[in-house]
């Protein structure tokens, strides 16, 4: 979830902040999530969503940036074949690049039933 992100998918469609305010609620939303993993001993999965869903974080390379940029230590990325196919100019390049911090993947094809029931080649994901 965006947790303390507005969304313009829905009324009142304009956002309260400016788009440099949103990339500091989510730093700042990350930074304490991280420290609260850190003490619990626990880890922050943070999905990207397709630009339809979400304005922020919409590809592997924009979760990892906030990771990166922000020294998280206990927040990995959620995969998600459904908003990759959308986002990601190559899957393959997308999940290898970022394999360091993936923590999960969600396994989908193109229409978010199981893989090889639509129009992706999984096959190639996974040679």
């Amino acid at each position: 979830a965006a947790w303390g992100m507005f969304t313009f998918r829905l009324p009142p469609m304009t956002s309260p902040r400016s788009l440099d305010g949103d990339r500091k609620a989510v730093s700042a939303s990350l930074r304490w999530l991280d420290a609260v993993a850190a003490r619990t001993g626990t880890t922050v999965y943070l999905e990207p969503l397709n630009r339809y869903q979400d304005h922020m974080i919409n590809t592997l390379a924009d979760a990892r940036r906030y990771i990166e940029e922000n020294g998280l230590k206990h927040v990995q990325i959620i995969g998600d074949i459904y908003h990759m196919n959308i986002e990601e100019d190559s899957l393959t390049e997308a999940l290898h690049h970022n394999r360091d911090l993936l923590g999960h993947v969600h396994i989908a094809d193109n229409h978010r039933y199981q893989p090889g029931s639509g129009s992706l080649g999984f096959a190639s994901l996974f040679d």
